[in-house]
């Protein structure tokens, strides 16, 4: 069985479990908002390139991929990360300095419930001759739609090809991080009615909930089907993985708890 794993705090396991949900975060809130930006710069180059044959093709066009790029600062663009490695060194000192812990998931369960709710899992790209190859794909798409089509349908087109270049743009991510193997889940939302916001200590964070849902399949708990097991974060108290073990089942959640193998203590 594929896992996926998703690494969070003491706070966010617990926030998991008892929503029975996971939580993209707007990327304009995200702790570090640069590793969006080698995204971002392949398609701002790639497009001065290929400007001036849109606009042979489309006059229309133009200023409607020049509107989206102009407003990329209120994109509604969510983000959850996962990686195929639930006991990285670099994972827990980035996310949670190993105070925490790493929740693997069911990768194709996880997939089938994205799938449903217009939430999108996707590896993240690190080799920057893709990343090129990609943008350009996606514009020899958009160039090759408009010629098929005649003015009135350029506003939509132009729409539904931003909103596949927003996915792209969120799974590009400089080659120095490829020991995460990361991948993402990744929704686009437009309307506001359904985003929801947190809080930490320091600030509050708008975000887009994924329901693992309280379902049953074949008198189980999809939520408990989807999660597999709980590692337990390598700065953690040894205590900690009995507290853990708790804490599922109190949210009714089937599923082992492992300490890490990693020896690390926080400074």
């Amino acid at each position: 069985m594929p896992i996926l794993y998703h690494y969070t705090t003491p706070a966010g396991l617990e926030g998991i479990l008892r929503s029975r949900g996971l939580w993209g975060t707007d990327t304009r809130f995200l702790n570090d908002r640069r590793e969006f930006k080698i995204g971002w710069d392949v398609l701002s180059d790639t497009y001065k390139k290929r400007k001036a044959e849109i606009a042979a093709i489309s006059a229309p066009a133009i200023d409607n991929i020049e509107g989206y790029m102009e407003g990329i600062e209120y994109t509604n663009a969510y983000v959850a990360s996962f990686s195929v490695n639930g006991d990285i060194l670099s994972q827990w000192r980035g996310y949670n300095g190993g105070f925490g812990f790493s929740i693997a998931f069911d990768r194709d369960l996880v997939q089938k419930i994205a799938n449903g709710q217009n939430f999108k899992l996707s590896k993240v790209l690190y080799d920057s001759n893709q990343h090129w190859q990609i943008i350009d794909m996606l514009f020899n798409d958009l160039c090759g739609d408009l010629k098929r089509t005649d003015s009135e349908n350029v506003a939509p087109i132009t729409f539904r090809w931003w909103r596949r270049v927003l996915r792209v743009v969120s799974i590009i991510k400089d080659r120095h991080f490829s020991e995460e193997c990361e991948v993402r889940l990744f929704a686009e939302y437009w309307n506001d009615s359904n985003v929801k916001v947190r809080s930490t200590e320091r600030k509050l964070i708008p975000y887009l909930e994924m329901m693992l849902g309280f379902d049953m399949i074949g008198g189980q708990d999809i939520a408990s089907l989807a999660i597999q097991h709980v590692i337990v974060g390598p700065a953690m108290m040894p205590n900690q993985r009995y507290a853990a073990e708790h804490l599922l089942k109190q949210y009714e959640i089937e599923a082992p708890v492992y300490e890490s193998s990693i020896p690390y203590i926080a400074s």
